[in-house]
């Protein structure tokens, strides 16, 4: 086990219960900027170490090591580090909390569904999205005084194009009878949201193991609104099932891992493999959802501050509508050079 204080390498100062992660830990700041800040403040070093709580952390600043490991010796960094107990948490087994060998299985099952051409298969859905996010908007417009919320537009859309393309369900997040309330962005709300009781397991699972099994299901944030959306999934893998319906989309491909579990039985009962698949059917549709949107928010306003860029960017994506008949299609849309280029903040290169 890397020692941090053996190896000289930097960090911020320890605080006791939370490591030099209080901040974070207490909801007062995010994760992204607490590392921010950490990289700001520690600008010269190749390496930083911090603690969540008693757990050392190596941040990597260094960009051929960070290769390295993304890359190079991928294969030696599985495991994101993060605790969880599929008897006691069954929807902390997502792919992203997973233990290494189902995180090796899943992925390989489902990693088919994110190639280039799978993706150019579904743009024609997407495009469909953007037509009823189009409809959303001028009714919207129509309503509040030219005003919008672009964090909101950005979750409705990015919450429609995430249920057709992973579970061919219109999600209706754009629908006009659902403009103002809808229960898959409730969800999602609440399940961003800060909970004390989050913040004790968090803790606890670290510290006292034992008595986190005790209280987990107790201190649960989601335990009223995880159950509807774990039966909506149930109900739509009955349906596909009565009615002999085969796609080839996420849900499709984890029922057939259902099927065909392979090794994934050895670390999954059988009595546990309908929640587990169930709960990583969710985990995509969340885990699609938030950064797609955060993502787009956060473009928005980046380009809302930058006119200038935000004109070029408009006159570039008109003129390949002119070019193309008033038609875009996933190759034209790559071959917007700029629109690549601002996405990665790189517009000055152009």
């Amino acid at each position: 086990m890397l020692d941090l204080n053996k190896h000289n390498i930097p960090g911020p100062p320890f605080t006791m219960f939370f490591g030099t992660m209080k901040e974070v830990l207490l909801g007062r700041t995010s994760v992204e900027k607490y590392l921010r800040n950490i990289y700001d403040a520690y600008e010269r070093p190749p390496f930083v170490g911090i603690f969540h709580i008693r757990e050392q952390i190596l941040i990597i600043k260094d960009p051929e090591h960070i290769k390295d490991v993304f890359i190079k010796d991928s294969a030696l960094f599985p495991n994101r580090g993060l605790n969880s107990s599929l008897q006691e948490e069954p929807l902390k087994q997502f792919l992203f909390h997973a233990n290494v060998p189902v995180a090796h299985i899943i992925r390989s099952k489902v990693s088919s569904a994110f190639t280039p051409s799978k993706l150019k298969e579904l743009c024609h859905m997407m495009l469909e999205s953007l037509e009823r996010l189009d409809n959303y908007l001028e009714e919207l417009l129509s309503k509040n005084n030219n005003i919008i919320n672009c964090g909101n537009i950005a979750a409705r859309l990015t919450a429609d194009m995430t249920g057709i393309n992973l579970m061919s369900i219109n999600m209706r997040t754009l629908t006009r009878e659902n403009y103002e309330e809808n229960d898959f962005l409730k969800y999602t709300d609440n399940a961003c949201g800060t909970y004390w009781g989050t913040l004790i397991k968090t803790v606890m699972i670290d510290i006292c193991p034992r008595l986190y099994k005790w209280i987990d299901y107790l201190l649960s944030s989601n335990s009223k609104v995880t159950p509807p959306f774990l039966n909506f999934i149930s109900d739509i893998i009955k349906y596909r099932k009565k009615h002999a319906i085969v796609k080839a989309d996420i849900l499709g491909l984890l029922m057939e891992l259902k099927k065909n579990p392979g090794k994934l039985s050895e670390f999954i009962g059988s009595d546990v493999m309908d929640e587990f698949l169930r709960t990583q059917m969710l985990g995509f549709l969340y885990a699609g959802y938030e950064t797609t949107a955060a993502t787009i928010c956060n473009t928005l306003y980046e380009l809302a501050s930058h006119p200038n860029i935000q004109d070029k960017l408009r006159k570039k994506i008109l003129d390949t509508y002119a070019k193309n008949n008033g038609q875009l299609q996933y190759d034209d849309i790559n071959a917007i050079s700029y629109l690549n280029a601002d996405f990665k903040g790189k517009h000055n290169n152009i």
